[in-house]
């Protein structure tokens, strides 16, 4: 593919108490205009929790089994100094697991499928944010 670069300015309004989609795979039914595409089954989100709010996130499809069958990753990191948010899985094939993230923190949730929901709350004194990968896995 011949190399692309962009830049696309998503502002804090935009991503207060809500995930904001950054990039959307390209050149599928899933890419969206108002994103940064890229050629890979991976999607970004950006978020600025205000103390005690919550987010949650459906995961998406794995673009190579429309059927669901294959897992995909998801990756949080905490990007701001003095905030913090608790990753909370809910339901699915996994039984519910709860990580504290702090500023700089970043964790992994693998083998989630199409649909199952994490959820993100701020349980620090500031406003947190912090960016979100869902991704297909590459196993």
């Amino acid at each position: 593919m011949t190399p692309a670069y962009h830049t696309k300015h998503f502002s804090d309004t935009a991503k207060l108490n809500k995930l904001c989609k950054i990039l959307t795979p390209a050149g599928s039914r899933f890419y969206d205009p108002a994103t940064i595409g890229i050629h890979n089954d991976f999607y970004m989100y950006a978020s600025v929790l205000e103390p005690g709010k919550t987010v949650s996130h459906r995961i998406n499809l794995n673009l190579k089994a429309e059927d669901g069958s294959l897992p995909r990753s998801l990756y949080v990191h905490v990007a701001n100094k003095g905030g913090e948010v608790i990753v909370r899985t809910v339901g699915g094939a996994q039984k519910e697991q709860k990580t504290t993230l702090q500023p700089g923190d970043g964790a992994f949730v693998k083998d989630v499928r199409s649909g199952e929901e994490i959820v993100m709350e701020s349980t620090g004194k500031k406003n947190v944010e912090f960016v979100v990968f869902d991704l297909a896995n590459t196993n």
